[in-house]
């Protein structure tokens, strides 16, 4: 839950400079991110585990949460 999440890291309440990015292959799941926290400043990528590397995503992450990602990940790409 980003929410819960949110409130473990300290993340302050205001929040008009936050970005969040979503990414996921599932435009669903792309979707009932935006639908569930429309409080929340969240981009959206669609993209694979594979083809993430080529998405269009900031260089720089101040935090990068990843639930089952590095399921679909070889050592070697999680390395790079």
């Amino acid at each position: 839950n980003p929410r819960r999440l949110a409130r473990k890291i300290g993340l302050p309440e205001k929040r008009d400079d936050l970005e969040l990015y979503a990414v996921d292959l599932d435009l669903l799941s792309l979707q009932e991110c935006i639908r569930s926290y429309p409080d929340l400043n969240i981009r959206t990528v669609q993209s694979s585990a594979i083809t993430i590397r080529r998405a269009k995503l900031p260089e720089d992450f101040d935090l990068v949460y990843c639930a089952g990602l590095f399921d679909y990940l070889s050592d070697r790409i999680c390395k790079n």
